[in-house]
């Protein structure tokens, strides 16, 4: 009989660190959540381990956890999950964590996959996470809008009327000030 995991609040970063090496998929994500409140320096080495995960989810929540804790190293690692990676949405996941990084880093990169990859989720991952990044060009936003709604999938776009309603609001909403 095996012993219950432990709680991810309950893990110091000793265990955290046990769990990752382990290769156990369920052990390794509740690892991930776990680092939440521990330092970037000592979350990235740790989330950039698990972005060779077999398992997609494990990847998926490394490049999550990339996103919450930005620094120069895991920027470059969420890069290369874009160019590399295989599963979709762990590209997706990757792109939303590299819009966390800000748009001065993100926003051409983004744009860039965002015409090299045609796949709807990372597309709409693309859409949704520069929508909600302060900073982020309004051009910019309606031109990806206008390209999403003349997207053949019907998921795009919906999320292109729903971008290009969004902008329309908020331009309304300074108006009146």
């Amino acid at each position: 009989m095996t012993s219950p995991l432990p709680e991810p609040a309950a893990m110091g970063i000793e265990a955290i660190r046990v769990a990752i090496a382990s290769g156990h998929t369920t052990s390794r994500m509740r690892a991930i959540t776990a680092l939440q409140p521990y330092t970037t320096e000592t979350c990235v080495p740790l989330l950039l381990e698990c972005l060779n995960d077999q398992a997609f989810l494990v990847r998926s929540l490394a490049c999550m956890g990339l996103g919450y804790k930005p620094n120069e190293q895991g920027r470059l690692a969420l890069l290369r999950v874009l160019q590399f990676e295989g599963d979709p949405n762990v590209r997706a996941e990757a792109a939303n964590a590299l819009a966390r990084h800000g748009p001065e880093l993100a926003l051409k990169p983004l744009l860039e996959l965002y015409e090299k990859d045609s796949h709807w989720l990372v597309r709409s991952s693309i859409l949704a996470a520069l929508a909600d990044e302060k900073g982020v060009p309004a051009e910019v936003l309606l031109e990806l809008a206008e390209k999403a709604m003349a997207d053949a999938d019907p998921t795009l776009q919906e999320s292109g009327k729903q971008l290009r309603l969004k902008l329309q609001r908020e331009r309304f909403e300074r108006l009146l000030g």
